[in-house]
C-alpha cells in the first residue's frame, strides 16, 4: 500500500464546490456586482450574483455561488440568464425575481453537475421546488 504524498494529482478526482447532486437551498444573498476590470465592462459591466447556502444534508451550510449575465452587451446571453431566473422564479413560486421582488430568503432544490469545459468545477444546471425529493446516496456495503 503506497501513503499519498499530497503532491500527485493523476488519478485523483479533484472538484471546486458542492459536489454533484441535488441540494435544499436558501438563496441567502443577492447582489449586483460591478465587473471588476474595464476589460469586463465593457462586455458585462455588472451582473447579478446569488449564493445559495444548502439547508440540510451533509453538505448544509456549505455555499455555492452563481452569476447571471443580465447587462452583457451579447443578447444570447441576456436571454439565457433572463430564462434562468425565469426557472428560478418558477422553483420558488411562480414568483418573479424583480426590484420589488427580490430572491433573497426563497428556497428550492438544486442540481450540481461537473462543467462539460472544465470537470474539476461544478456548476448549477436544475432548479426545482423545495418539496422535490432528494435521493440518498447508496453507500456500498451498507
Amino acid at each position: 500500500m503506497s501513503i499519498y504524498d499530497g503532491f500527485t494529482t493523476e488519478g485523483v478526482a479533484i472538484t471546486e464546490g458542492l459536489p454533484v447532486g441535488k441540494y435544499l437551498v436558501k438563496i441567502s444573498d443577492e447582489a449586483v456586482v460591478e465587473a471588476k476590470t474595464p476589460e469586463k465592462a465593457f462586455t458585462n459591466p455588472k451582473y447579478i450574483q446569488f449564493t445559495y447556502e444548502v439547508l440540510d444534508g451533509e453538505q448544509k451550510g456549505q455555499t455555492k455561488k452563481e452569476i447571471f449575465n443580465i447587462y452583457n452587451i451579447d443578447d444570447k446571453t441576456k436571454i439565457i440568464a433572463q430564462k434562468t431566473l425565469a426557472r428560478i422564479a418558477k422553483a420558488t413560486g411562480d414568483i418573479p425575481i424583480n426590484d420589488m421582488s427580490p430572491a433573497k430568503g426563497r428556497v428550492m432544490v438544486i442540481e450540481i453537475r461537473q462543467q462539460v469545459k472544465n470537470p474539476q468545477y461544478t456548476e448549477v444546471c436544475g432548479y426545482y421546488p423545495k418539496d422535490t425529493p432528494i435521493p440518498v446516496a447508496v453507500i456500498e456495503g451498507l
